[in-house]
């Protein structure tokens, strides 16, 4: 079965892992990884939400879930699909079995393809009774004194330029690794089946794809960023940025996944990609990474401006 959790829920996303069997394994809960120096309890998503087949794969994904204070749950999920905006007009209420007292489901998106995407109701879903329990057992997060601490010793060589934020980070490689706000991106989209080659004087544009009843420009990522083309492969993804009548579809190597930002500061002004960077929390992300106004660069497209910048 297929899921759905708003954005600002998930404290993060986990690629393949293998998840350690402990003291927590048992029933629904399959074990404990760790993520960000922080003990994580995993649940496994089919049989806590009561429906779908049981997990396909040994080394699933996992959506890290923020639970009441602080406290986080670890959903374990065959694959992470995509990360997309949903106008209310295309939600049902769900209904019959699913519209029961205390169910964990608030409507149904029903795709294009056909199939169901069952939307999780956040608040029901962290007031669950077993979840919320289980959620207890990872390890608490740093005291707010200690936060603040290790904030005031961040430094960014060369720039005091920084703002403290826990902005939601949509991490993604497209010639080289880089983030921008999740806001910025109304959907991601798998490779277009049909594009029309686009000769005109900028190289970073692809061709034209049909999305909603328009042709959206598909541009590469990194080309746009003045890196060597990337050949479109089975990862790559088109993150779909901008307003309808000026909507355009970033193709991409490969979506990392969404992280939280320690700080966002100035870059460097050698910096020919981005003029601001980004400090994620997650420390297996080293250095800083550039931090794109996506939004910008599809308005800047839309008016022809379309230099790499």
């Amino acid at each position: 079965a297929a899921f759905g959790l708003e954005a600002i829920q998930i404290y993060g996303t986990v690629p393949r892992q293998n998840i350690e069997v402990s003291t927590m394994t048992g029933g629904d809960c399959l074990g404990e990884i760790s993520y960000l120096n922080r003990r994580v309890p995993i649940m496994d998503a089919t049989r806590v939400l009561g429906l779908g087949d049981r997990l396909r794969r040994t080394q699933p994904e996992i959506v890290v879930v923020n639970f009441p204070d602080g406290h986080l749950l670890g959903l374990a999920v065959d694959v992470i699909q995509q990360i997309r905006m949903i106008r209310n007009a295309e939600l049902v209420e769900v209904n019959g079995l699913l519209a029961e007292a205390g169910s964990l489901f608030s409507y149904v998106l029903t795709r294009a393809s056909g199939g169901q995407v069952f939307i999780l109701n956040p608040e029901r879903l962290v007031q669950q009774e077993a979840l919320l329990k289980m959620s207890t057992l990872s390890d608490k997060p740093k005291a707010k004194a200690q936060v603040k601490a290790e904030e005031s010793a961040a430094m960014v060589a060369g720039t005091n330029d920084v703002v403290r934020t826990q902005q939601r980070c949509l991490v993604f490689t497209g010639g080289l690794r880089v983030c921008a706000k999740i806001t910025d991106v109304v959907s991601i989209l798998p490779m277009p089946e049909t594009l029309t080659p686009y000769v005109g004087p900028s190289p970073a544009i692809l061709g034209l794809f049909p999305f909603e009843k328009r042709a959206v420009p598909l541009v590469s990522m990194a080309l746009s960023l003045g890196r060597p083309k990337s050949e479109p492969g089975v990862m790559n993804r088109v993150l779909l940025v901008g307003e309808p009548d000026s909507r355009v579809g970033f193709m991409v190597d490969v979506v990392d996944g969404i992280e939280t930002s320690e700080y966002i500061a100035a870059a460097d002004q050698k910096s020919t990609i981005s003029t601001r960077v980004a400090k994620l929390r997650n420390k297996e992300i080293k250095g800083l990474l550039p931090f794109l106004d996506l939004e910008q660069r599809a308005r800047s497209l839309s008016t022809h401006s379309l230099e790499p910048h």
